[in-house]
């Protein structure tokens, strides 16, 4: 992400015009604001085509919840840059999480719902965890591949972190 900076922020911008809950703040419908129901659907998202409105808010919600999993999977990824970027404030984050988002899900009994890989994650701390493949590794693969040789007997001395192959 260091090399294209601004990355982060498209991704963003393209989920939040996709998906108006991926920024914090919630519009409520007042006739003051809005011209019609219709109006005030649209401007949280809802993509209408001449269906009923049950209809309408199935696939919204089914639009909003790929776009929360793959926010959520941005996040998960990276909760340990998050953590290291902005400690307390991540903290706190994690904390009205815990008590207040996975409280109300814990209550529901929608069979799809899952908070407990979240929960833990929360409470296992697994943000402080290096994430695996974010550094170079400090010793080359190829140290612990021995070649075939075809029934062929050898041995492999160390010298200094100079390998030799000798063959007998």
């Amino acid at each position: 992400m260091e090399a294209v900076p601004y990355a982060m922020d498209i991704i963003l911008a393209e989920l939040h015009k996709a998906c108006l809950y991926t920024v914090p703040k919630h519009m409520v419908y007042k006739e003051s604001i809005f011209q019609s129901k219709e109006a005030y659907f649209r401007s949280i998202g809802y993509q209408s085509d001449g269906e009923n409105l049950e209809e309408c808010t199935k696939n919204y919600l089914d639009q909003l919840k790929s776009y929360m999993k793959l926010y959520g999977a941005l996040v998960q990824m990276a909760g340990f840059a998050l953590y290291k970027r902005y400690k307390s404030q991540f903290l706190k984050m994690l904390k009205i999480i815990s008590d207040n988002f996975l409280v109300d899900l814990k209550s529901r009994t929608v069979p799809e719902l899952n908070y407990v890989e979240l929960q833990t994650c929360i409470e296992e701390k697994k943000f402080l965890q290096v994430p695996k493949g974010r550094s170079m590794q400090s010793k080359p693969l190829s140290r612990g591949i021995l070649p075939f040789m075809h029934g062929d007997a050898f041995s492999i001395h160390n010298s200094n972190n100079l390998y030799t192959i000798h063959f007998s």
